[in-house]
């Protein structure tokens, strides 16, 4: 009896699980980079740690490593042991792809739901990445994404720590007045705040702490005076971003339409002049202040974005001539020779030509595979735009006067060497392959050194080389732990030889003084990165400086050897972290009714299990309900056995013995013995005689 209580117990225990099931409608954008929502369900049941996603329309390889990271973060969370589990994610969505890594914070609430045998609120999201030490990280389009939650009554939204900063866009603000205070916007910092805010009770209004963001405040830095060209490049871009948003209002003026119809809504329109300003502002201040580079970015990426904005309707026709007038100004783009004085000058401006060249190379691929132009627009606008900052940077390298010619193919072998060892730490790490920043900079270095471009192709080496370093570094580290690693501006002496290792560093120090006032984990990411780069540049100038007058031979990389000390690598790592899961694809068809699907999946797996519990049940009954055999029935099976050979003479004699005991008296029950074994063929009986006891 204890024993078939257990097996009901672990049976209606294991029927429970395989019906669980977690749901979350998570915002993202479209190909025509409007809002929506795309529903992601995870299930979980007994098993040994593997994921299988089915995904509708396709997945890729960044989405692909932030399941695994959601999944071993959740299991940190809930405690619990991910090799004792397998998951089932499916994930519906109306876009195009399922693209980047957005859905990371998502998933890991998804998945921890599921371990920890508790439900996430259905009236609220999230949007943000995760990193393997929990934080939350920014993503794009929240603005869109924001719009597609209040449209569908999501009534919390949460966002990381620091986005409304980093974009210059107060989303708490736009939220609460776009859902006229029905949607609270909240920011979390870990995926562990995320989890207090989100397993509230549904409908609750919770009491969120004021935005304690002060206003932008740098302290000031005096750069060293060959970083004065700078100066001239960031007030040229402040510029330039004055100007096209004065040119993106007349356009609209000109097709009748006003900033608020253009917008959206009155609410999105002022939230839009507010960041324009507030983002003119803050370039303002930081060229004021020394920080040349930062102000630069700064206008940079908000004249994208105005670019974007004012094309966001073009046909595909209009797109097509774009591209080719772009194409035609690279195609007859002529660099400045390089010398030994304005080589960082001349070699800023060859990165940018191959950054929007291979940016373009992209767009193209993309629109011959069908994707709509209105998903491109931004990619184009960032092509056009580092094309824009190659000629500036062209035309400041023709100003520096002086110098030896540089032979560019002295170059090559260094160049080689950084590409080499990069190419190999990426083959060795599964997740340096996956870094979108690290591949960007790799594939640019790859298409510079097939140009001959070699001292480009050696930056752009170095910028890849400097980011994994961050990567492996990183590994295991607080966000306290590495914070501390930061260096300020005490240490900007040490990178006057080299331009522009002065300009990235300083503008690390930027970037750790924003992760100071926000706590947003993706500047304290960049000031590392930024950091670690401006140690690589000042390396490789050094090194450059040597390669030119007398090149070193090219020595190829023993892949055998780095592949043991990559296997013992992740053997040591492999002492303290669990292992990846196992995470297989597959595609789904469309369907307007996934919540159906993922009922019909958990009520078919509670049905089956029902249908073994009745079996095993009905076994069990059927056992105990028999009515035990009548002793002449029993003596009847006990002759049929001998004869057929499946008991001894002895065991026959015993157990017929037993059974005629209790029907008939012992004399009675000898003499029928005795005619049995006379009836019984002289065959059957050898043949028993030769069958072991």
């Amino acid at each position: 009896m204890v024993r078939f209580t257990k097996t009901l117990l672990f049976i209606a225990l294991f029927a429970a699980f395989t019906a669980a099931l977690s749901s979350m409608n998570v915002p993202a954008v479209d190909g025509e980079q409007h809002g929506l929502l795309t529903e992601i369900t995870v299930s979980a049941s007994l098993g040994t740690g593997k994921i299988s996603v089915e995904i509708s329309p396709l997945i890729n390889t960044d989405t692909q490593q932030s399941i695994k990271t959601a999944a071993q973060l959740a299991a940190r969370l809930a405690n619990k042991s991910l090799s004792a589990y397998d998951f089932r994610v499916s994930i519906h969505t109306d876009a195009s792809a399922v693209d980047g890594s957005s859905g990371g914070a998502a998933m890991t609430l998804l998945f921890y739901a599921e371990l920890s045998s508790r439900r996430v609120r259905s009236d609220a999201t999230i949007t943000a990445t995760v990193e393997d030490d929990g934080s939350l990280g920014g993503v794009g389009g929240v603005k869109e994404k924001l719009d597609a939650a209040i449209s569908h009554n999501i009534t919390l939204v949460v966002i990381s720590k620091g986005q409304s900063a980093f974009d210059d866009f107060d989303y708490v603000e736009y939220g609460r007045e776009k859902s006229s205070g029905k949607t609270q916007v909240a920011e979390a910092a870990t995926a562990e705040e995320a989890v207090k805010l989100l397993f509230t009770q549904i409908g609750t209004r919770l009491s969120l702490p004021q935005s304690a963001i002060s206003p932008l405040s740098v302290r000031k830095i005096t750069p060293s005076p060959a970083l004065a060209p700078l100066r001239q490049i960031a007030q040229e871009e402040l510029d330039s971003l004055n100007r096209t948003y004065a040119e993106l209002l007349a356009n609209l003026e000109k097709r009748g339409i006003n900033l608020t119809a253009e917008a959206g809504s009155e609410v999105a329109a002022t939230a839009f002049e507010r960041g324009i300003k507030k983002s003119v502002s803050n370039a303002q201040l930081l060229l004021d202040n020394g920080y040349y580079y930062s102000a630069a970015n700064a206008a940079f990426l908000t004249e994208i974005n105005l670019r974007s904005i004012d094309l966001h309707n073009v046909s595909k026709t209009e797109f097509e001539a774009l591209l080719d007038e772009l194409w035609n100004k690279i195609e007859s783009s002529n660099f400045t020779p390089k010398t030994t004085k304005n080589i960082e000058w001349a070699t800023a401006a060859e990165l940018r030509f191959y950054w929007a060249k291979w940016k373009l190379d992209s767009i193209e691929q993309s629109l011959e595979s069908g994707t709509p132009v209105a998903s491109l627009i931004t990619e184009y606008a960032s092509a056009k735009s580092w094309f824009d900052a190659s000629e500036k940077m062209d035309l400041l390298a023709r100003q520096v006067d002086g110098g030896k010619t540089v032979t560019e193919l002295n170059a090559r072998n260094h160049a080689r060497r950084l590409l080499d060892s990069i190419i190999e730490r990426i083959k060795a790490s599964e997740r340096l392959a996956q870094d979108a920043e690290i591949q960007w900079h790799l594939e640019a270095a790859q298409e510079e050194c097939a140009s001959a471009a070699y001292v480009a192709c050696a930056t752009d080496a170095g910028f890849a080389i400097a980011y994994a370093n961050v990567f492996d570094e990183s590994a295991n580290k607080t966000l306290r732990q590495l914070s501390r690693g930061l260096e300020n501006e005490t240490a900007l002496p040490n990178y006057a030889a080299s331009p522009w290792a002065q300009a990235y560093f300083i503008h690390g120090i930027f970037n750790a003084q924003e992760y100071n006032r926000t706590g947003a984990a993706a500047y304290l990411q960049n000031a590392l990165k930024l950091q670690s780069l401006a140690d690589q540049l000042l390396g490789n100038t050094r090194q450059l400086e040597i390669e030119l007058v007398l090149p070193t031979p090219f020595e190829p990389i023993v892949r055998e050897s780095n592949e043991t000390n990559a296997n013992a690598s992740a053997n040591e790592t492999n002492q303290t972290i669990p292992p990846a899961p196992l995470v297989t694809v597959t595609s789904l068809q469309k369907t307007g009714q996934p919540n159906w699907l993922n009922l019909l999946f958990a009520g078919a797996a509670f049905l089956v299990a029902i249908l073994l519990f009745s079996l095993f049940l009905s076994k069990i009954t059927s056992r105990r309900s028999s009515a035990p055999l009548k002793p002449e029935e029993a003596l009847e099976k006990l002759d049929r056995a001998l004869i057929e050979g499946r008991i001894t003479e002895r065991t026959y004699e015993r157990l017929r013995g037993k059974y005629e005991q209790k029907t008939i008296p012992q004399s009675q029950a000898n003499q029928k013995l005795v005619q049995s074994l006379e009836e019984t063929p002289r065959k059957a009986r050898k043949k028993t005689a030769k069958k072991p006891q």
